[in-house]
């Protein structure tokens, strides 16, 4: 006779322990995030993820390996944009947390020339209205035209290389990577340049030379 009501009640805690699940999830992402020891959806748990930091100067050319590895954490960066873009656009985050999320973003870039365009406006739109392109400055600049209009929700169904990470011919090493987006329910193809630099990193009170992936306009 209990039956049905026992059913209910057990579909009730089963429901309630996966919303909890799933919140437990979101904030233990956010707080890594914030402690920069977030590892992007992108990046899995490959053999080479760790590459970029055996070599310390660019080298005459990449290794199959290498190059596998330096794409990868290309994929990884533009997953953390993503991540860092929600993040900014919620007007539910913690403001300090908003703010250090912004510096994160900035530091995925090659320069504040970067640009970030887009024709159809779905992608920047709860950033500027306005505009259909936006520079990097606009993330930090506290004269920025960016008002946040709305939460930005984004989603990857895939990122790709286009063009192989290679050097060119300004001896630069350049890649294209493509990224199939649904941004707030609409799809969009992006277009993103990667560049693979030789930075000067502290670690501690010592600076040494270091290799990055660095990325670079989006359009």
């Amino acid at each position: 006779m209990f039956k049905p009501l026992l059913h209910i009640t057990t579909v009730c805690c089963i429901t309630l322990l996966f919303s909890c699940a799933n919140d437990n999830m979101q904030e233990s992402k956010v707080a890594a995030i914030a402690t920069e020891e977030a590892e992007p959806a992108a990046g899995g748990n490959s053999k080479y993820a760790a590459a970029d930091f055996e070599i310390e100067t660019l080298p005459e050319s990449l290794s199959s390996e290498q190059q596998e590895a330096f794409q990868l954490r290309a994929k990884q960066k533009f997953q953390d944009f993503t991540d860092y873009l929600k993040i900014i656009s919620n007007p539910k985050m913690d403001e300090d947390l908003k703010k250090h999320s912004q510096k994160l973003l900035v530091e995925l870039f090659l320069s504040d020339s970067t640009t970030f365009s887009d024709s159809t406006n779905a992608f920047f739109i709860p950033f500027n209205p306005s505009k259909t392109t936006i520079l990097l400055t606009d993330f930090y600049n506290t004269n920025s035209p960016i008002t946040i209009k709305k939460l930005l929700k984004v989603n990857s169904k895939s990122i790709s290389f286009t063009n192989p990470i290679a050097k060119d011919s300004n001896n630069t090493y350049l890649g294209i990577m493509q990224a199939d987006l649904i941004v707030n329910k609409k799809a969009t193809t992006k277009t993103i340049e990667v560049y693979l630099v030789e930075i000067d990193k502290q670690f501690g009170e010592t600076t040494q030379k270091a290799i990055e992936i660095k990325l670079g306009n989006i359009y």
